[in-house]
């Protein structure tokens, strides 16, 4: 048995998506903000080309939320600084869970 299925090209037809990378970028930066600072540094920013140039933005790093205990280890301190470096003095908020040490916040004290 054969079936002949008609397809139409009505104006009632769903109009493409846009597409992830053409987002505006500020609405990229809100997304992008819900991953941890390890994720952004270690992964997103890898992603492509917007990607990268979303997480290098400043604005990117105005808070920072980091967990010694999610970091992989021995990267805590080295991805501490990475995003405080990227934050290009506009740190709002920084919160450092299970940190030990006088080094880190005397560096991030001196942005």
């Amino acid at each position: 048995m054969l079936i002949n299925v008609a397809v139409s090209s009505s104006s009632s037809a769903v109009p493409p998506l846009p597409r992830w990378i053409d987002l505006p970028e500020d609405l990229t930066v809100n997304i992008l903000q819900r991953l941890g600072a390890e994720e952004i540094l270690m992964s997103a920013q890898a992603v492509c080309t917007t990607w990268w140039r979303v997480c290098k933005n400043p604005a990117m790093w105005c808070v920072i939320d980091l967990d010694s205990r999610q970091c992989v280890a021995n990267k805590f301190e080295m991805i501490c600084r990475s995003a405080v470096d990227r934050s290009q003095g506009q740190l709002v908020k920084l919160k450092l869970v299970y940190f030990e040490g006088i080094v880190l916040p005397n560096y991030i004290a001196q942005w």
